[in-house]
């Protein structure tokens, strides 16, 4: 989304993007972390979900549901920003329109697929997806660090 705004300050506008998802996350990470130990789920045999579920349930009843509905949709928004910044990426790397229906289907056919795997075959290639990202993002960096540079001492 910052990518796609119309801002006079390019620098200001990546140090918005780079802060944002930093105090979310520590945020996010920190309250949840307190949530945990005060209600003892820690103590719990289980991690991960599991162990917020407890959190959720040490206070109603009704509350893991509520989680239920909170990581479906933190779920199904990420499937659709993940397919939006791909797809887009794609537009920007070429024009031919085959490179977007492909993508498209390959994308449909990893989501459908993706609930007849197991959860941990299913993360290991979210893992293999996202890591690949890396490499073009070095590249960019590399290429385009004489520009951020002039940019930043404007």
């Amino acid at each position: 989304l910052h990518g796609k705004s119309q801002n006079d300050s390019s620098i200001r506008e990546g140090l918005l993007a780079m802060i944002g998802p930093v105090l979310a996350n520590f945020l996010f990470v920190t309250l949840n972390s307190i949530a945990v130990i005060a209600s003892f789920s820690h103590l719990q045999d289980t991690n991960g979900i599991l162990m917020i579920k407890h959190m959720f349930s040490s206070v109603h009843s009704l509350f893991p549901y509520l989680l239920l509905l909170i990581t479906f949709l933190f779920g199904f928004t990420t499937i659709i920003a993940w397919y939006f910044y791909a797809e887009a990426s794609i537009k920007q790397i070429t024009t031919k329109n085959y490179a977007v229906v492909l993508y498209r289907v390959i994308f449909f056919v990893l989501i459908s697929v993706s609930g007849l795997v197991s959860f941990g075959i299913m993360l290991r290639i979210i893992d293999a997806v996202v890591m690949s990202m890396v490499f073009p993002n070095i590249i960019a960096l590399i290429l385009l660090g004489s520009v951020v540079r002039k940019e930043t001492y404007k």
